[in-house]
C-alpha cells in the first residue's frame, strides 16, 4: 500500500503513513485511486502532520471494533442499531467525498477527531457532508425527537455531537456560508433545549412547560459560534416554585456536571439583577424591573431576545412586552454614551493585557465593532422604523442598507469583513472547541489557521502573509464604521457633503442621530456643520472628509455641543484654515485631544482660539520648576519694552496654563503634579515680572524676596487660586521696595482683567490689609516675634521662597522657624486652632452652595484633611523635623513614614484630598470660575462626571464616589484632630 506515487508522499513522513496503511489494512490494491486519493488529500490538508496521526488513530479504533457501519444505519441516531460493518477502506473507496471531509475536519478540529476515534462509527456520517442540518428550529427539534431512544439525555448528547459534526464537516468543505453555519448551530441549541424542556416537564408530570426559555446573545441572533455559551432566561407562567424546579431541571440536562456531560454551556447570567437574580420571573416581574432598575446594556442584550423552547406563546408575550423598553419614544443619550463607554473600557482592557491587535472579537476592527456599530444604529432609528429590528447582525445591516441608513457599498463591504472575521472566529473555536478569540502567536498554529480558512501560500508569499494582511485589511474596513454608519451621512443630510459619499438619510433621522450622541440644540449643530464645511476651497474639501471623525470624538466629549461651538470658534479664529485642517489629518491624535478639550473646557477652549499655534502641544511629562522659569525668561529676555515684556509673561502663563489643563483633562495627570506644576508658573511668571520692575524701577540697591504663602507656597494650587504672596526687602529705600510692590501687583491685576487666572494676595503678610505692603526682613521678624497670632504661625507653616533673592527667603524662614514649630507645642495654640475650625464649619459655607455636597468645607472636604496634617504635624515636629513640610499630600506621607498616622488613617485622608482636588480642579476648567460644591444641575453634574471617567450613570456614580471618600476621610478627620 505505501507504493503510492511519489507525488502524493511528497512532504509526508513516510513511517506515519506506513502505520495508517496498516491501520486502514493492507490487503488492498496499493494502487487504488482512493488510496491516492486520501494522500493527496493529507498533503495537501491544513496540517498533514496532525492528520496522519489522527486518522491513524481513528483507523486503529475502527479496525478494532470491526469495522464501521455503513452510512444508511449510521445515520439513524440509534446506539447498537443493527447494519453491516464496513471497512474504513471500503468506505473511503464507495464514497470518495468522505476523504475529504474526513480530513477537513481531522485537519482543523483535534476534539472531533478525538471524538471519532471513540466513536469511529460516527465517521459514517461524513458519508454525506452536504446533508447540513437544518437552520429551522422546527425541523431541527423534529429530528432532535426522532433520535431519542434509550435514556432520552445520554441520547440527547449524542444527537447534539453527532449534529455538531455534520455542521463542521459542511463548513470545512465550504458549503454553507458563515451565516448559515450560526443559524444551523442556534437551531441545534433551540432544538436541544425544547427536548430538555419536554423531558423536565415529564419528570414533574406536567402537561405542559411551565416556564418560556428565552434565547439572548449569539443565540438569539441565530448566529452561534462552535464553542458558544448558550445565553437564555426563563419566564415563568406565576407558578414560580413549578418555573424554578423546571428552569432548574433544564439547566442541569444542558450544562451537565461534567463536561462529558455538557451537551451546551447554559449561561443564566443576562437575567434581572444577574446571579443574584431569581432565576424565573413572571412578565408582570420583568416589566417592574425594566422600569425602575434596568440598566441600558440590559435593553440593547433585549435586541437579541427570541422565544426559543419551552412554552413559545408566552415567550412571545415576553418579547412583545419587551418592545417599549428596547424602542422607547426618546432615546436618552446618556443610553448611548453608556453603552460606548462599555465598549471603550473592554477595548481598554484588552490594551492594557497586550492582546489588543490580535483579538478577533473584541479587538479594533474586530467582530464586536460590527455588532456595537449595528446594534447603535438599530436602537437609535429602529423605535421609527421597525424594519430594523431584525435579531441577527447580518439581517439587521441588510435592513439598514434597504431603508438608506447605511450606504449600500458600505453595507456591502462591512458584510464581507464580518463573514471573514466570523469564520476565522469559527476556525480558531473548532480546534479544541474552546472560547479561543486570539489570533495565535506561534507561527506553525498561524498556518494551520489560514489553511484552514482555504489560504495557501505561493512562490512568493507565504499563506501567514496572505492571512495577516487580509487581516489587516478587513480590521481597516470595520475600524471605519463610526466615520462611514454615524456621522457622514449628518453632513450630507445638512447639505454640507456631496450625497454620493453616503447614506442619503432624511433630516429628520439625521437629528435622532444628532440627539442621540448627546447634541441638544440640534439646530445650532445644524449651523455649525454648514458652517465648517461650506465653501469649494481645499480646506473646506478637507474638512468635509475629516469632520465625520471628529464628530465622533466629539460626541464622545462631556459635551458635544459645547465642542463643536469651539471648534467653530477655532476655526474662525485661525488664519490659514488649510494649514489647521492639514495639521488635524496629519496628526489625528492631536485632533482627537482636541475634540476632548473643547468639548470639555471653556477655559482651554478660549485659550486655544488666543493662541491657536498651540494646537497639537499636549504632553504627558510634568516640567520642573527650573525649565519654567528658564522657558518664561526666554518669552521676555529679549524685549526691552516693559509693556511688550508683561505681554509676553501673559502669552506664556495662557500656553503653559493651556499645556498643564490638558495634562489635567487628556492624560488624567495626578493632582500632585497639577498643583506644583501651578506653583512653579507661578514661581516663573513672578520671576519674570519682578525682575522686570526692579529694572524699571530706580534707586538704590536693595535685596527683594516674594515669600509664597497658601496653597501657592504648599505647591498645591488648583486653577483658580491667587499667589499669597509676603514681599520682604533688605537695604536700600523702603519708598523704591513699595513702588516694586505696587508695580507688581498694578501688571497683575491689568493680567487678571484680561482672563487670566493668577491674581496677587498679600493679605496674609504681617498686620494684614493695615500694614505695609513689603517691610524690612528685620520689621518683619519683629511682627512674629512679638504681635503675630496663632492663625498667622499656621499660615507660615506653609511659606516658601518664590521669586525674587533666595537668601533673604532663607534668613526670614530661619530666624521665625522656632516660632511656627515650636517644641513642645504650646496646648493653647491647638485650642485656638479647634476653636478657628469649629468656627469655619459652622459659618464659611456660602449661602447658596450645597453644604452636603461641598469639596472645600464640607464634612470630610479639603479643609478637613488640611487641618488634621497641619495640626498633627505641628504637634510631632518637635521630634521629628521631617515632618515640617507644606505641602499636605508630602506632609501626610512623612506622617505615614514616622508612624505617626497609620496606613489606614493616611489612606483615608489622602484618597479624599486627592479626590475632592481632582473634581474642584475641573469643575473651574469646565465652568471658568471656581465653585466648591457639586453641581445641582443634573446635566452639568453629569457632564463633570463624565469628563472625570464616569461614564455609566455618571451623576449617581459621582455623587457616591464623593460619599464613599468624605465620609472615611471625615472619620479619619475627627480621629486625628481631637486626639488628646
Amino acid at each position: 500500500m505505501t507504493d503510492a506515487p511519489k507525488s502524493s508522499l511528497k512532504g509526508l513522513n513516510h513511517e506515519a503513513v506506513t502505520r495508517l496503511a496498516g491501520a486502514l489494512g493492507s490487503d488492498r490494491d496499493e494502487t487504488a485511486p482512493w488510496w491516492h486519493s486520501l494522500l493527496e488529500e493529507i498533503r495537501s490538508s491544513a496540517d498533514p502532520v496532525a492528520v496522519l496521526n489522527r486518522l491513524e488513530s481513528i483507523a486503529q479504533a475502527a479496525a478494532d471494533a470491526g469495522g464501521v457501519k455503513s452510512s444508511s444505519t449510521a445515520d439513524t441516531d440509534s446506539p447498537g442499531g443493527g447494519g453491516e460493518r464496513l471497512r474504513l477502506s471500503t468506505i473511503f473507496e464507495t464514497n470518495p467525498i468522505c476523504i475529504k471531509a474526513l480530513v477537513a475536519v481531522t485537519a482543523a478540529s483535534g476534539s472531533i477527531a478525538l471524538h471519532l476515534k471513540t466513536s469511529p462509527d460516527d465517521v459514517a456520517l461524513l458519508a454525506t457532508p452536504g446533508a447540513l442540518p437544518p437552520s429551522d428550529p422546527e425541523q431541527a427539534l423534529e429530528r432532535a425527537l426522532a433520535s431519542i431512544h434509550g435514556d432520552p439525555v445520554t441520547a440527547l448528547r449524542m444527537h447534539k455531537r453527532r449534529e455538531y459534526i455534520r455542521i463542521a464537516a459542511a463548513d470545512l468543505l465550504g458549503i454553507p456560508d458563515v451565516a448559515e453555519v450560526g443559524a444551523s448551530l442556534a437551531a441545534l441549541a433551540d432544538a436541544c433545549l425544547q427536548c430538555a424542556s419536554k423531558f423536565a416537564t415529564d419528570e414533574l408530570d406536567l402537561n405542559d412547560a411551565p416556564t418560556a426559555i428565552i434565547a439572548m446573545g449569539k443565540l438569539g441572533g441565530q448566529e452561534l459560534n462552535y464553542a458558544s455559551d448558550i445565553d437564555v432566561i426563563f419566564v415563568s407562567n406565576g407558578n414560580e416554585d413549578l418555573a424554578r424546579r423546571h428552569a432548574e431541571r433544564v439547566i442541569a440536562i444542558i450544562g451537565g456536571s461534567t463536561p462529558a456531560e455538557t451537551i451546551f454551556r447554559i449561561d443564566v447570567d443576562l437575567r434581572p439583577e444577574g446571579r443574584a437574580g431569581a432565576l424565573t420571573r413572571s412578565i408582570e416581574s420583568f416589566k417592574a424591573y425594566w422600569e425602575k432598575w434596568a440598566q441600558t446594556w440590559e435593553f440593547q442584550a433585549l435586541l437579541k431576545a427570541r422565544p426559543a423552547a419551552g412554552d413559545l406563546d408566552l415567550g412571545g408575550r415576553f418579547v412583545e412586552a419587551a418592545q417599549p423598553f428596547i424602542w422607547p419614544e426618546r432615546l436618552d443619550p446618556e443610553a448611548i454614551r453608556s453603552i460606548r463607554a462599555m465598549k471603550a473600557r473592554t477595548e481598554r482592557e484588552l490594551v492594557k493585557k497586550g492582546t489588543s491587535e490580535r483579538e478577533v472579537k473584541r479587538g479594533p476592527g474586530g467582530i464586536r465593532d460590527v455588532e456595537f456599530a449595528v446594534q447603535l444604529l438599530q436602537l437609535v432609528h429602529g423605535r421609527a422604523d421597525p424594519t430594523l429590528r431584525d435579531r441577527s447582525t447580518l439581517g439587521a445591516l441588510e435592513a439598514l442598507a434597504v431603508g438608506g441608513y447605511v450606504d449600500t457599498s458600505d453595507a456591502s463591504a462591512l458584510r464581507n469583513a464580518y463573514k471573514f472575521l466570523r469564520t476565522v472566529e469559527h476556525r480558531l473555536q473548532i480546534r479544541d472547541e474552546r472560547q479561543v478569540y486570539a489570533l495565535p502567536t506561534n507561527p506553525t498554529e498561524l498556518e494551520v489557521l489560514a489553511k484552514t480558512l482555504g489560504i495557501r501560500g505561493r512562490a512568493d508569499i507565504s499563506a501567514i502573509d496572505i492571512f495577516e494582511k487580509a487581516y489587516r485589511d478587513n480590521g481597516a474596513v470595520v475600524r471605519s464604521i463610526h466615520e462611514r454608519l454615524f456621522f457622514r451621512p449628518l453632513l450630507e443630510a445638512f447639505g454640507a457633503a456631496s450625497a454620493d459619499d453616503g447614506a442619503n438619510i432624511s433630516e429628520e433621522a439625521a437629528d435622532e442621530r444628532l440627539a442621540a450622541f448627546g447634541f441638544s440644540d440640534i439646530r445650532r449643530a445644524r449651523a455649525g456643520l454648514a458652517e465648517l464645511t461650506r465653501g469649494l476651497s481645499r480646506a473646506s474639501r478637507l474638512m468635509q472628509q475629516l469632520l465625520p471623525l471628529m464628530l465622533e470624538w466629539l460626541s464622545e466629549s462631556p459635551n458635544p455641543d459645547l465642542g463643536l461651538t469651539e471648534l467653530r470658534n477655532l476655526v474662525d479664529a485661525v488664519g490659514d484654515q488649510a494649514n489647521l485642517v492639514t495639521t488635524f489629518r496629519e496628526n489625528p491624535t492631536a485632533a482627537q485631544h482636541l475634540c476632548t478639550v473643547l468639548g470639555t473646557s471653556r477655559v482651554l477652549a478660549g485659550i486655544l482660539t488666543r493662541e491657536p499655534e498651540a494646537l497639537g502641544a499636549y504632553e504627558d511629562e510634568a516640567k520642573g520648576p527650573q525649565a519654567i522659569v528658564k522657558e518664561a525668561r526666554s518669552f521676555t529676555s529679549w524685549r526691552s519694552d516693559p509693556a511688550e515684556q508683561f505681554e509676553a509673561i501673559k502669552r506664556f502663563h495662557r500656553r503653559e496654563f493651556l499645556r498643564i489643563g490638558t495634562r489635567d483633562i487628556i492624560f488624567g495627570a495626578p493632582v500632585s503634579e497639577i498643583g506644583s506644576e501651578l506653583a512653579a508658573l507661578g514661581d516663573s511668571v513672578l520671576e519674570v515680572a519682578l525682575e522686570s520692575a526692579i529694572e524699571e524701577i530706580p534707586g538704590p540697591e536693595m535685596r527683594f524676596a516674594i515669600v509664597a504663602m497658601g496653597s501657592y507656597g504648599g505647591q498645591e494650587m488648583n486653577y483658580s487660586s491667587d499667589l499669597d504672596v509676603i514681599f520682604v526687602f533688605d537695604g536700600g529705600s523702603p519708598e523704591r521696595a513699595l513702588a516694586v510692590a505696587a508695580r507688581l501687583f498694578e501688571n497683575f491685576q491689568g493680567v487678571a482683567s484680561q482672563g487670566v487666572a493668577f491674581k496677587l494676595d498679600a493679605a496674609l503678610r504681617p498686620e494684614g490689609k493695615s500694614g505695609p505692603i513689603a517691610r524690612s526682613l528685620d520689621s518683619t521678624q519683629l511682627y512674629y516675634q512679638k504681635w503675630a497670632e496663632t492663625w498667622e504661625f499656621q499660615a507660615l507653616t506653609k511659606a516658601r521662597h518664590g521669586a525674587g533673592d533666595p537668601s533673604l527667603t532663607a534668613a526670614l524662614l530661619e530666624s521665625i522657624e522656632p516660632l511656627v514649630w515650636p517644641d513642645p507645642f504650646p496646648t493653647e495654640r491647638i485650642r485656638e486652632i479647634r476653636m478657628m475650625k469649629a468656627r469655619m464649619e459652622r459659618e464659611r459655607i456660602p449661602a447658596g452652595e450645597d453644604a452636603e455636597f461641598h469639596l472645600k468645607l464640607g464634612p470630610g472636604g479639603l479643609t478637613d484633611v488640611e487641618f488634621a496634617v497641619q495640626l498633627t504635624a505641628l504637634r510631632n515636629s518637635g521630634r521629628d523635623p521631617e515632618l515640617r513640610r507644606g505641602n499636605t499630600l508630602d506632609a501626610l506621607a512623612a506622617l505615614e513614614a514616622a508612624e505617626v498616622f497609620d496606613r489606614g488613617t493616611a489612606t483615608r485622608l489622602r484618597e479624599g484630598y486627592e479626590f475632592c482636588t481632582r473634581v474642584r480642579n475641573r469643575l473651574f476648567l469646565i465652568k471658568g470660575r471656581q465653585l466648591d460644591s457639586l453641581p445641582k444641575d443634573p446635566r452639568e453634574s453629569a457632564q463633570l462626571a463624565e469628563s472625570l471617567g464616569w461614564q455609566e450613570s455618571p451623576r449617581s456614580a459621582l455623587r457616591t464616589e464623593y460619599k464613599k471618600y468624605t465620609r472615611r476621610a471625615r472619620a479619619a478627620f475627627e480621629e486625628v484632630f481631637y486626639s488628646d
